[in-house]
């Protein structure tokens, strides 16, 4: 096991004690439940890198939605609906990492892309986009979650 040290208040933790603390919460059966909490895949892609445009909320057009590209997305005054994947992108990940994307549920399990799609109904790849555009991860802003550290 890797142990890496962070500073918590100026105590010295390693990365399996504040991953144990972390772990707390799952698994988690409530409201979300069916969304992904995280996802394992080639180092340094994120979903977001593989979206082509934001599918985002358009009341007054006649389709009630839009897309634009992302970076034009603002998360402070649009609502995403949907995204759309860069299907030559997403090609040539897999390419070079062919385990693809594996997608954490917050029950504690790891599904592939098709297996998610099997048991929820829905794109665990959209999902996670969708969830980092949210926390400004293209405008490097917020990652989803931090542990420990500064």
């Amino acid at each position: 096991m890797h142990y890496r040290y962070y500073k918590n208040n100026g105590d010295i933790q390693t990365m399996a004690t504040i991953e144990e603390n972390w772990l707390e919460c799952v698994p988690w059966s409530g409201e979300g439940d069916d969304l992904p909490v995280g996802l394992s895949g080639m180092p340094g892609i994120y979903a977001w890198k593989l979206v082509k445009a934001v599918v985002i909320l358009d009341a007054e057009s006649e389709e009630g939605t839009r897309q634009v590209k992302v970076s034009e997305y603002d998360k402070n005054t649009m609502d995403i609906i949907d995204v759309v994947i860069n299907a030559n992108s997403y090609k040539a990940v897999l390419k070079q990492h062919r385990k693809g994307f594996t997608f954490a549920t917050p029950t504690g399990g790891k599904l592939s892309r098709e297996a998610w799609r099997d048991k929820f109904g829905t794109d665990a790849l959209h999902l996670m986009a969708i969830r980092e555009l949210l926390f400004g991860m293209n405008k490097g802003q917020n990652k989803p979650f931090k542990i420990g550290g500064n």
